[in-house]
């Protein structure tokens, strides 16, 4: 399992955007547990902070003893609200999802906030329920191009 430094990143305050954007970063690849309520605010101020970010690849992660401070419940519009800046991601590959509602919120954040996306590609971890993909194809999109591209699991 690969370090995790988007935990490292912020000590206790995730801000919403960084003070220096990152004007250079074209893509990122990035481990998470959406499952910690802190990395998936640092994974939303790196994208607020990042204004020319084109490609996004995710690798959800499961830290099994780790703190998980993610609710049950809470309200989708505290964490996922509205990007500072207009999010400029045209590829977005979300891989070893379980479809946990964190994760479908991530998705529908991606879906709703990004104008210039052409392509999300999605595999789950294991081969979930028709559910999943019924609810991914129901968000939706600012993009009049995205296309949203289910991977089901190999049974083999």
């Amino acid at each position: 399992m690969p370090s995790c430094f988007i935990k490292y990143l912020f000590a206790d305050v995730v801000p919403v955007k960084l003070l220096t954007p990152c004007i250079n970063l074209t893509s990122l690849r990035i481990y998470i547990d959406f499952n910690d309520l802190k990395e998936i605010s640092a994974v939303l101020c790196l994208l607020n902070s990042s204004p020319n970010l084109q490609a996004f690849t995710i690798f959800a992660r499961l830290e099994e003893h780790a703190d998980h401070s993610t609710p049950v419940s809470y309200c989708w519009e505290d964490i996922f609200s509205e990007p500072v800046i207009p999010l400029k991601l045209q590829r977005v590959k979300i891989q070893d999802i379980s479809g946990t509602k964190s994760e479908l919120d991530f998705i529908r954040f991606i879906l709703l906030y990004s104008a210039m996306l052409e392509k999300m590609t999605v595999k789950p971890v294991i081969d979930v329920t028709s559910e999943l993909v019924r609810e991914l194809m129901r968000f939706k999109r600012v993009s009049g191009q995205a296309e949203v591209i289910y991977h089901a699991k190999d049974s083999s």
